[in-house]
C-alpha cells in the first residue's frame, strides 16, 4: 500500500544484483521502479529514481537506449551528479555514440577529484572512434604518464599517430608501435591482433623510407604470428 516501498525496493534490487551477478534482480528493480513512477506523483520523482531506472536497465542487454534516457533525465534534474557522466560514456560507446561519450567523460574529468588511468584510457578510445586523433593521443599519454608500462595506450597513440601522419613524415607512430612491440611481442598469443597492426604499420614505413631490410623483417614477424597472412606473404614476395 505504500508507494515507497516500490522505490526501496527497486533501489535495494539494484544493489543485491551487483553483489549477486544476478539479472534476475535487476529485472524484479526496473519492475518495482516502474510500479513506483507509474504511482507516485511525478513531482516527487527524484534524480536518483531516474539514476537507478538508468543503472538497472544498463545492466540488462539490449536496453542501453533506455539506459542512456534515464541517466539523462538524471543528469537533467541534479546535473552535479557528477559519476553519472562517467555511467552515460560506458553506455554511449556501446551505442556507438562516441562524440557523446568524449563529450560526458570530459565533463566528468572536469569535476571529480579521483581521475584515473582508465579514465583517460576511456576519453582516449572514444576520441579515436570518433576522429579526434590529437584529444585521443593526449588521453592515452596521459594514460602513460600513469602508467609507463601498460602497453595498449602506446598502441593506441601509434594509431592515432598514423591516421594525422598518412604519408610518414613523422616518427611518432613508429616510436608507440616499437614501444608497443616492446611490451607484447614476448606474448605474441595474447596480442597477436594489435601485434600485426604494429608490424604491418612498421613494415610500411620502411617500404616508405626505402628501407627494404627492416621492410622484411617486420613482414616476417607477421608470417611467424599468423602463418595464413597472405597480405604479408604477398608483399614478402614483392619485397624479393
Amino acid at each position: 500500500s505504500d508507494v515507497y516501498l516500490y522505490r526501496m525496493g527497486g533501489y535495494s534490487c539494484y544493489e543485491i544484483g551487483n553483489e549477486a551477478k544476478d539479472t534476475n534482480y535487476y529485472r524484479q528493480g526496473i519492475n518495482m521502479m516502474s510500479e513506483f513512477m507509474k504511482r507516485v506523483d511525478p513531482g516527487k520523482v527524484l534524480s536518483n529514481d531516474y539514476e537507478y531506472m538508468g543503472k538497472l536497465y544498463s545492466r540488462m542487454p539490449g536496453n542501453d537506449s533506455l539506459a542512456t534516457y534515464y541517466i539523462e533525465k538524471a543528469l537533467e534534474t541534479d546535473p552535479n551528479k557528477t559519476e553519472l557522466y562517467k555511467e552515460a560514456a560506458i553506455i554511449y560507446q556501446k551505442l556507438k555514440k562516441f562524440d557523446k561519450a568524449v563529450n560526458s567523460l570530459e565533463t566528468y574529468i572536469q569535476n571529480t577529484s579521483k581521475v584515473t588511468a582508465a579514465d583517460y584510457y576511456l576519453l582516449g578510445l572514444n576520441s579515436y572512434f570518433s576522429a579526434r586523433y590529437t584529444k585521443s593521443d593526449s588521453a592515452f599519454a596521459l594514460v602513460n604518464e600513469l602508467k609507463p608500462d601498460y602497453a595498449d595506450a602506446y598502441y593506441w597513440r601509434g594509431n592515432c599517430n598514423a591516421a594525422m601522419d598518412p604519408d610518414y613524415k613523422d616518427t611518432l607512430a613508429r616510436y608507440n608501435n616499437e614501444r608497443y612491440i616492446s611490451l607484447t611481442e614476448s606474448q605474441p598469443e595474447k596480442y597477436k591482433k594489435n601485434l600485426i597492426v604494429s608490424y604491418e604499420f612498421l613494415g610500411s614505413f620502411a617500404i616508405q623510407k626505402d628501407d627494404t631490410k627492416a621492410a622484411k623483417l617486420y613482414f616476417n614477424k607477421i608470417v611467424a604470428v599468423d602463418p595464413q597472412n597472405t597480405r604479408a606473404k604477398d608483399i614478402l614476395k614483392q619485397l624479393k
